[in-house]
């Protein structure tokens, strides 16, 4: 009886404190929400699985910080409330097209929608830079600019990286580089039409 009668009180406790909460007026209560989620860069990685076949998704997000959602677990109204600011508040960041490319299929239309700020990296080697160009080769081929994907962009930083087997440059190197570099400022490129920051960084 007594264990029940301490749940009660509990209960009854948060909930008053809840139900204050949402009397606040809600300019309040969103500069709360970002003090709280907006803790980015969000940098997405690939997920080494341990199975091909696995359904899980091939990317992982970090840093890797416990109850980095808690809040959105409050409670429902809570939940409806900022189930979007974690994209709307915070910078994209992928570490190759690949990854992008998982990414934008994971996430729904409305979370797309209210991305701001992303960085991509560009590895220009050998390997990747081949995987770079299939990829931007099939969104120009659909027409899907940057812009669709992310219609309210309003920064994207674009890191161009050299391996260091290719720091050396040669005439190959370069050329291969130079193209890579022109297919993706002209995806990029795509729609934005000054509405959007671009900015490129070798590193």
């Amino acid at each position: 009886m007594h264990r029940k009668a301490t749940f009660v009180t509990r209960h009854c406790s948060t909930h008053h404190q809840q139900a204050l909460f949402f009397r606040l007026p809600a300019e309040l209560r969103n500069q709360d929400y970002s003090y709280v989620l907006k803790k980015g860069p969000y940098i997405f990685k690939i997920k080494y699985l341990k199975s091909i076949d696995s359904t899980d998704e091939r990317f992982a997000l970090e840093p890797r910080t416990r109850n980095r959602f808690g809040l959105l677990r409050t409670c429902r109204q809570i939940h409806a409330e900022t189930v979007l600011l974690p994209f709307a508040l915070n910078t994209l960041h992928f570490n190759n097209v690949i990854i992008f490319k998982e990414v934008v299929d994971w996430l729904s239309n409305k979370q797309r929608e209210v991305v701001s700020s992303i960085t991509l990296n560009i590895q220009m080697g050998k390997d990747e830079s081949n995987a770079t160009l299939c990829f931007i080769n099939s969104q120009r081929r659909n027409v899907t600019s940057i812009t669709e994907l992310f219609p309210n962009l309003e920064r994207i930083i674009v890191k161009n990286r050299c391996p260091d087997e290719d720091r050396v440059q040669t005439t190959e190197v370069d050329v291969r580089v130079q193209h890579s570099k022109q297919l993706v400022k002209e995806w990029m490129s795509g729609g934005i039409e000054g509405k959007v920051n671009l900015e490129y960084q070798d590193v």
